[in-house]
């Protein structure tokens, strides 16, 4: 490894049979010495062969890498984007990992841009937070209404906040595992916009130490999971909900832990 720090890479996966390997096989087949301890696949009741696919790569990649080790969860419930994603935390914490890598099994972004970021940031002391919609952003049949949505979003919240907001909803995300202690995010909900959650309760504490990183990111082969008018009422209430009662985001009606269960698949 070419850090003493221990990092984990976690990938949630849902019906990616298409674009999971894409990214995997661009970073892994390309770095000259393996980064990543551990690689974490959380599938969250795929339908298609999104495992078969992954089995299948992890077999090739051990060919040249013997170093990194690699994991597949999968859910025994459909626990939704923010389920996987605290499985994932949680585990990152107990295994006494120093950074969690956060990449979208649809290569929507890419893995080698985390990486390098964090190789050139000086103080890594701190959670990283990608954004797509920065000025040198280049977009190949990526909706513009989507883009036009997520600007006006970041600059609502930022308004209200009083706080520049880069990017809300990213989710290329590299996290600092000594702020999951207190396991915050079990609050959070388990949908799509778990990331929004994640990003507003570290710009929110004090305690926490961020920083916002410029990201490439490109249009999914994938289906989107994304409903327009249900993505509309979520960001709304969220909003109304910090403008009046900005506690929402600290409260104690949580699912324990436990109750996120899990399959080892055996590789």
């Amino acid at each position: 490894m070419s850090y003493k720090i221990k990092t984990l890479l976690f990938i949630p996966v849902y019906n990616c049979e298409k674009t999971i390997t894409e990214g995997l096989e661009q970073f892994f087949f390309n770095e000259k010495e393996p980064f990543f301890n551990q690689v974490l696949f959380i599938d969250n009741q795929s339908k298609d062969k999104t495992i078969l696919k992954i089995k299948e790569f992890i077999k090739k990649i051990k060919l040249k890498n013997k170093k990194t080790k690699f994991k597949i969860f999968k859910n025994k419930k459909n626990y939704n984007y923010g389920g996987s994603n605290k499985i994932a935390l949680n585990y990152a914490y107990n295994n006494k990992f120093d950074y969690l890598f956060i990449s979208s099994g649809d290569h929507q972004g890419f893995i080698y841009d985390l990486v390098n970021i964090f190789k050139k940031e000086a103080n890594k002391n701190k959670s990283f937070f990608g954004v797509r919609f920065h000025k040198k952003a280049k977009f190949s049949k990526y909706s513009k209404k989507r883009i036009l949505a997520n600007l006006i979003i970041n600059k609502l919240f930022s308004l209200i906040l009083k706080i520049k907001i880069n990017d809300l909803g990213c989710g290329q995300t590299i996290l600092n595992c000594k702020y999951l202690k207190n396991r915050f995010y079990l609050n959070f909900p388990d949908g799509l916009y778990f990331t929004y959650y994640l990003t507003l309760f570290h710009l929110l504490n004090n305690r926490f130490k961020i920083k916002f990183v410029d990201i490439r990111w490109k249009h999914s082969k994938g289906e989107s999971s994304v409903m327009p008018f249900k993505h509309i009422f979520v960001i709304t209430r969220l909003f109304l909900l910090i403008i009046f009662c900005k506690k929402i985001l600290f409260n104690n009606n949580k699912k324990k832990i436990n109750y996120y269960k899990y399959k080892n698949i055996k590789i």
